[in-house]
């Protein structure tokens, strides 16, 4: 297992499924977020509690979609204070993508 944020857990699976990521959201109704990444494209994206609907939809949208782009369109979005689900979903992206580039 490799880990370098507290709140960020990434896990290698076999070559042709990538790694897990599970992160630990902060300020949001949603508790965790989970999604695999493999060849830099999201898969199989859950969370933790939430707006169940919103959620779902979210997560069937982001399926396939490139890292980078997904991080970059919801980045700053904002629900209740200063984040949101898919904020959180955006800082769990770039806090990935952060510790793939430590590691190399």
């Amino acid at each position: 297992m490799m880990q370098s944020h507290s709140a960020l857990r990434v896990e290698p699976l076999d070559a042709a499924r990538g790694v897990a990521v599970t992160y630990r959201t902060r300020g949001t109704c949603s508790r965790q977020i989970r999604f695999r990444v493999q060849d830099g494209h999201i898969h199989d994206l859950s969370f933790e509690s939430g707006c169940s609907g919103n959620l779902q939809g979210l997560s069937k949208l982001c399926e396939g979609q490139s890292v980078d782009e997904v991080a970059q369109k919801l980045s700053g979005i904002r629900c209740r204070g200063n984040t949101s689900c898919p904020d959180q979903l955006s800082t769990a992206l770039r806090l990935y993508q952060e510790q793939m580039q430590d590691e190399q």
